[in-house]
């Protein structure tokens, strides 16, 4: 249950793709919180299962594509978005800048 738990953290307030960078602090967050939870032998091992849970969720669909714009803004489709697949080209890469028309 504490897993879990510190899964559902994990997973709070983040939005559909994400980076590296912004992975690594939930998952931190996620880790700490089992950490005060989990005691006895099992500790380690619940940790494991959790880091090995996030890392799939964000590798199996979560993961932004690390490309970053001359302006330094990030792409905000997912890894490998720009790839060709079976003939059909990739998509380009996107900003995350957002145009307001008046």
């Amino acid at each position: 249950r504490a897993v879990e738990a510190a899964q559902a953290a994990y997973l709070q307030g983040l939005p559909p793709r994400y980076s590296l960078r912004v992975h690594k602090a939930a998952l931190h967050r996620a880790t700490q919180l089992l950490s005060g939870w989990a005691r006895g032998p099992a500790r380690q091992h619940a940790i494991s299962h959790l880091v090995a849970a996030c890392e799939g969720l964000w590798r199996e669909g979560r993961q932004a594509c690390c490309a970053v714009s001359t302006s330094g803004r990030p792409c905000v489709l997912h890894q490998g978005h720009h790839l060709q697949r079976e003939g059909e080209p990739g998509t380009p890469h996107a900003g995350s800048t957002t145009f307001i028309r008046a």
